[in-house]
């Protein structure tokens, strides 16, 4: 029954990347998420055979079957993270109401993560969503929060939640206020203070601890490769974008050190800090 249970997300979750894409595609452009799919490079209509998730993409060879313009890289692996991502919520929770309040949020913080890769950018709608959602869950749903984090959480108290939604970014709103916005992003401190009204001040203290250390290894892991491409051409269109990154998109970061969470991986307990 579950093997079943997880294809069906599966399933479910590749359509719902499909769409996720749409979104990520037409935002700001002035397009509706209406009307027809079409191809972005010679705007023509596709076709049923061309939305298959990730099948179409295979089976294309990665590129428009009209124009044969080549399909940015991202667009399969969101068809596949948001499958993925149902898959291991269900896994960690089962189906209960905190599996399917994680799985929404998930998807917006998919949708933010992407586009911050293309345009390093963080729309502020989806991030005040995840705030709202939040908010609501703290009402309605504290006794789900200590089953989760029974550790930090057996006396847990909304003032905790307000109180870290305004402190945990207020160093990074300093520094950006010094630094002009040049080392950190504004979108970044406002997701950082959605990550203490989910989660409160340690646990989001710990969200944003990961995030630093995961862009970090990632950092280094880009100096490497501008390192290795010195010596040897790396062609892939992978490659080439992140060699010919300006500047690290830190959303994205965050969005998996907050899925890590969700998933149970709490970085403080592994280093022994409680319990």
């Amino acid at each position: 029954m579950n093997t079943l249970i997880l294809i069906i997300l599966a399933l479910f979750g590749l359509l719902l990347g499909s769409f996720i894409n749409v979104v990520i595609l037409r935002m700001r452009t002035g397009m509706g998420l209406g009307g027809r799919s079409q191809c972005m490079s010679c705007c023509h209509v596709l076709g049923w055979r061309d939305l298959i998730p990730v099948v179409s993409y295979l089976a294309q060879g990665g590129r428009c079957r009209y124009c044969d313009a080549k399909i940015c890289w991202p667009y399969w692996s969101v068809e596949l993270i948001a499958a993925l991502i149902p898959v291991l919520l269900f896994t960690s929770h089962g189906l209960t109401p905190l599996f399917g309040w994680m799985w929404f949020i998930s998807l917006l913080l998919l949708v933010l993560a992407v586009y911050d890769v293309r345009h390093t950018i963080l729309p502020d709608g989806y991030t005040w969503i995840i705030a709202l959602l939040a908010g609501a869950f703290l009402v309605v749903g504290q006794e789900l929060f200590i089953r989760i984090y029974p550790l930090l959480f057996d006396d847990i108290i909304v003032l905790d939640h307000i109180a870290a939604a305004a402190l945990l970014p207020l160093p990074f709103f300093i520094m950006w206020i010094l630094s002009s916005g040049r080392l950190m992003g504004l979108g970044d401190i406002k997701l950082m203070s959605a990550i203490g009204l989910v989660f409160g001040f340690l646990h989001g203290l710990e969200v944003i601890v990961a995030a630093f250390w995961l862009g970090g290894i990632v950092g280094v892991g880009i100096l490497l490769m501008r390192y290795i491409h010195g010596k040897k051409a790396l062609n892939t269109a992978v490659h080439r974008d992140i060699l010919e990154m300006r500047e690290v998109p830190f959303g994205p970061f965050l969005a998996v050190a907050i899925f890590l969470s969700f998933l149970g991986i709490h970085l403080f307990e592994w280093l022994g800090y409680f319990g």
